[in-house]
């Protein structure tokens, strides 16, 4: 094989190998890697305001609180604030002869039942946006108990699991568990719904959450202000 032939194909091989080289390097520029979407820096959660409500499922007051006050925040300003709903308010429980638990509730038999289901769902389902829309849903009803299947429905959560849940020891559990937060609170409540904000409990802080949370959320919340509360000072 002649020099010049010899020359020509090792010309050809190099041209080939920056051809391919050339397209890789083209086609990684348009790639849209999950990195640069999936691996930026997490949410700064400093200044996050966090809300607890005590309260119980047949209770008037919370009721009121939870449609007129709660969800319509909550709709509005999620990424700034969070939720720990506890229900149980003015119960009582004892330990039963089968090691499980009795309860006695303050509006009866029916009261437990709701506040069972509802801890249920609040334990089984920790996130908020699915939380809040049941609890909701249950006390539009003005019947917890019985409104089960129709609010994990809407809401998209699992019936069966719930009320596996609701008809076993383990809902029994649940609800003893919310009893034992409800009265580690310090100072102890002495009526519900009881809020604190950020861990604490104050009476003017009580009123201004049952009179405008929205309000008291934006004025609490320390980092950019979203536009709900901007749109509030105007």
């Amino acid at each position: 094989m002649s020099d010049n032939i010899l020359k020509l194909f090792f010309f050809l091989a190099v041209f080939i190998q920056f051809s391919i080289s050339h397209n890789e390097v083209n086609i990684e520029d348009q790639r849209c890697y999950r990195s640069a979407l999936y691996k930026q820096k997490p949410k700064d959660q400093s200044d996050t305001v966090r809300l607890a409500l005590y309260f119980e499922s047949l209770c008037p007051g919370c009721h009121n609180f939870i449609i007129e006050q709660l969800t319509p925040t909550f709709k509005l300003l999620s990424d700034i604030f969070t939720i720990d709903l506890v229900p149980f308010g003015n119960a009582e429980y004892s330990p039963a002869a089968n090691g499980t638990w009795n309860f006695t509730c303050q509006h009866g038999e029916e009261e437990c039942e709701g506040n069972k289901l509802m801890a249920c769902a609040i334990v089984l389902y920790p996130d908020n946006h699915l939380q809040v829309p049941f609890v909701d849903c249950l006390e539009q009803t003005g019947a917890p108990q019985t409104a089960g299947k129709k609010c994990s429905k809407k809401v998209g959560l699992d019936w069966q699991k719930l009320s596996s849940c609701y008809n076993s020891t383990e809902g029994d559990n649940y609800l003893h568990g919310m009893g034992v937060k409800t009265k580690a609170l310090n100072p102890p409540h002495t009526y519900v719904p009881w809020i604190t904000v950020n861990g604490v409990h104050t009476e003017g802080m009580q009123q201004k959450a049952e009179d405008d949370l929205l309000k008291l959320i934006c004025d609490l919340y320390t980092g950019t202000k979203p536009e709900e509360c901007k749109k509030r000072r105007q």
